[in-house]
C-alpha cells in the first residue's frame, strides 16, 4: 500500500495554460517547440518569471503584466481532482510535483486555497530542474521520506509518467479524476 500520492499540477489539479496560450496566439506553430523556446528556461529557474512574461509580451505586443494575468485567469480549478485529493488525504500524504515558474504557481495555489491539501510541494523553478530529470522525482521522495515503492504519481504528460516509472514509482497518465480513481482502485487504493 502506498504512503503518498503525488500529483502533477497543470493539467491535473488546474487547467493547463501553455497549450491554450500558445494555441491562441500561434495556432500554426508547434506547441512543443514554442515551449522549448519560451517557457522551459523559466520552469528550470534559469530566467525569472518577469523575464518570461517580458519575452512572451514582446512576442504578442502586450505588456508583461497583461500576459501574466491571462495565464493566471486561465488556470481554472479541476474540482473533481481536488475532491479526490481531499478524500485521499484522509489516509495518504498528498503532494504536488510541478514544472512551473514559482510566483505564478504560488499565486494560483493561493487563489484556490490549495496549500492545505498538499505537502510537500516541489516546484521546478525553485529546485532548478524539471521532471525531465529523474532527480526531481528522487527529490520528492526524499522530501516525503519514502522509497519509490511507497509512492504513486500521476501526470497528464506520458513522458513524465515514464520518467517516474524509471525511478520505480507506480505512475498513471492522468486523463481525468474518475479514471485516476479507477487506476488507484486497481492497485488497492480506495479514496473514501
Amino acid at each position: 500500500m502506498p504512503k503518498a500520492i503525488i500529483f502533477d499540477f497543470f493539467g491535473v489539479i488546474v487547467s493547463r495554460i501553455t497549450p491554450y496560450w500558445f494555441g491562441k496566439y500561434f495556432p500554426d506553430r508547434d506547441y512543443h517547440e514554442m515551449m522549448r523556446l519560451h517557457t522551459i528556461r523559466a520552469d528550470k529557474g534559469e530566467i525569472t518569471e518577469q523575464q518570461l512574461f517580458e519575452d512572451l509580451g514582446a512576442l504578442v505586443a502586450k505588456p508583461p503584466a497583461e500576459v501574466r494575468q491571462e495565464w493566471f485567469d486561465h488556470a481554472t480549478l479541476r474540482e473533481d481532482t481536488l475532491d479526490l485529493a481531499k478524500r485521499l488525504r484522509a489516509h495518504f500524504r498528498t503532494a504536488i510535483l510541478t514544472d512551473t515558474p514559482n510566483f505564478l504557481f504560488w499565486d494560483i495555489v493561493g487563489k484556490y486555497g490549495l496549500r492545505q491539501h498538499f505537502e510537500p510541494i516541489v516546484v521546478s523553478s525553485e529546485v532548478k530542474m524539471t521532471k525531465e530529470d529523474p532527480r526531481m522525482f528522487e527529490l520528492m521522495l526524499r522530501n516525503l521520506g519514502i522509497g519509490p515503492g511507497d509512492a504513486v504519481f500521476t501526470d497528464d504528460k506520458p513522458e513524465n509518467v515514464e520518467l517516474a516509472r524509471s525511478v520505480g514509482i507506480r505512475s498513471f497518465v492522468f486523463t481525468d479524476a474518475a479514471q485516476f480513481e479507477k487506476d488507484l482502485a486497481g492497485i488497492g487504493v480506495v479514496a473514501e
